[in-house]
């Protein structure tokens, strides 16, 4: 006979604050691979680190925007900035778009950027909804305090999600022109292949 009336000890798994990758409602959310960590399975340095494509493209995209846009008056931010949202958070953001004046502290910035650019999903979404849910959350929430566009580039499939103020969101292919801002203008696809071509001595 089975004895029911003894209940299964739950064994809770406390999360270590390192792996957590943004705050959102008071709710941590965690990196893609976190549980393979905590298996030990990998470690923190592998979950976290960029693919060589990410890692290209943040620099390259730094590199060329900040190139532009300092005589525009605006300036590029990067290396997984952290913003806060008041009660709602923290986000990180790959890289970011302000116009001149932003302090430089310690701290988190304290306001959203004027345009946001994320490469690929590094959160995991198992209890998000899934990716394109966690995707569409962050992205309202950007544009909910006062960012102007948010451009997600996914590696994987060579694409790019636009969403702004005025415009839902819209995917195109990275061979397309991709607009930063009236008077800029990217392609990923041919940065890329530039990138390939031998130099001419």
């Amino acid at each position: 006979m089975i004895d029911v009336s003894q209940e299964k000890e739950v064994v809770k798994i406390e999360i270590p604050e390192y792996l957590i990758y943004e705050m959102y409602m008071g709710k941590p959310i965690y990196y893609r691979g976190y549980e393979e960590v905590l298996a030990g399975t990998k470690t923190l340095e592998q979950i976290m680190g960029d693919s060589t494509l990410q890692s290209w493209l943040k620099i390259r995209l730094s590199i060329v925007l900040s190139q532009i846009l300092d005589t525009l008056g605006y300036e590029v931010f990067g290396g997984e900035l952290g913003i806060t949202f008041e009660k709602e958070g923290w986000r990180s953001a790959d890289l970011a778009i302000y116009k001149f004046g932003m302090e430089l502290t310690v701290k988190y910035a304290k306001i959203s950027p004027e345009i946001a650019i994320e490469i690929d999903v590094q959160a995991d979404t198992k209890s998000l909804g899934g990716e394109m849910k966690y995707v569409e959350e962050k992205t309202n929430q950007y544009l909910k305090h006062g960012t102007k566009k948010v451009i997600w580039i996914f590696t994987n499939a060579g694409a790019i999600l636009e969403a702004s103020e005025t415009d839902n969101f819209h995917v195109s292919s990275w061979d397309k022109d991709l607009e930063i801002m009236e008077g800029v203008t990217i392609n990923i696809a041919q940065m890329i292949e530039n990138r390939r071509k031998p130099i001419a001595e």
